[in-house]
């Protein structure tokens, strides 16, 4: 059993923990989730405040007010596919 206040001690203390003791924090039982959640909080309250900025990643496909007909080229309008050409004559490679 860790004692995961006491690591939020030794982190904020200025310390780094132990492999032996960060895998102890990922090894922790389910009845441990609330002082582990705890322990996260006043590490990162203490560290970076209490704001929060969130970014959100949207699906590429899914409509956007910030695309454009310059940043995102429509789907409709596809450039033609340009083939490679071969001279008269050239050996395709294939049997006869």
């Amino acid at each position: 059993m860790t004692d995961i206040s006491a690591l939020a001690g030794t982190s904020l203390a200025g310390e780094a923990l132990s492999r032996a003791d960060a895998f102890g924090v990922l090894q922790a039982p389910d009845t441990e989730l609330r002082e582990l959640l705890d322990a996260a909080f006043s590490v990162r309250s203490r560290t970076f405040g209490r704001k929060v900025k969130v970014c959100v990643l949207q699906n590429a496909q899914s409509a956007c007010a910030q695309r454009t007909a310059t940043t995102v080229p429509s789907q409709k309008s596809q450039p033609p596919v340009q083939r490679p050409t071969r001279s008269p004559g050239a050996d395709s490679g294939l049997p006869s």
